[in-house]
């Protein structure tokens, strides 16, 4: 919520303060009433609004794929570091197992798949070489938490965008309350 929208917030609040405060005084003016009754729903509105615009959401996916992210690389690197010992006997077989330098969430994940699918083709030599094929198991669960955190994320700047606009439009009708 911008200064502005916090501004106007605050007025509305001050103007529903007034009118519990003096809303003897204007009883036979049922428009007033209709009025007060606006700018008491915009009011919980913006508030429901602004706690989603600020939820935690966002942030939460975000350390959930940083963490996830260093866990499915941890793995990655103890199949690549085994894929070179393999490579002595079977050349081009670490080639099967490289990490990608960018940090493309997208691109980890479909690399990790890979990876999956190559550990399990190879399991019987990763196995030789002291990674159980259960690895392959905790990689797999940590793409499918990565691919969980990453809607998870969209949603939620979803939720922020619409909240957003929610706001602008409970504004407008605070404010043509008259």
């Amino acid at each position: 919520m911008t200064d502005r929208e916090e501004n106007i917030q605050n007025m509305f609040a001050s103007t529903t303060q007034f009118d519990t405060v003096n809303s003897a005084d204007y009883s036979s003016l049922p428009e007033a009433a209709a009025q007060f009754t606006i700018v008491r729903a915009v009011v919980a509105a913006l508030e429901t609004e602004s706690a989603a615009q600020i939820s935690g959401a966002r942030g939460r996916a975000v350390e959930q794929k940083s963490v996830l992210s260093e866990a499915m690389r941890r793995k990655m690197k103890r199949f690549s570091h085994t894929a070179r010992a393999l490579n002595i006997d079977d050349p081009g077989f670490r080639r099967l197992f490289r990490i990608p330098d960018d940090n493309s969430y997208q691109l980890l994940v479909s690399t990790a798949r890979e990876f999956v699918e190559e550990a399990r083709r190879f399991a019987a030599d990763f196995a030789r070489l002291g990674i159980p094929a259960t690895l392959a198991d905790e990689l797999e669960a940590d793409i499918d938490a990565m691919e969980a955190a990453i809607t998870a994320k969209a949603g939620a700047n979803t939720e922020a965008v619409g909240a957003t606009a929610g706001i602008d439009e409970q504004i407008e009708r605070g404010l043509k309350a008259e």
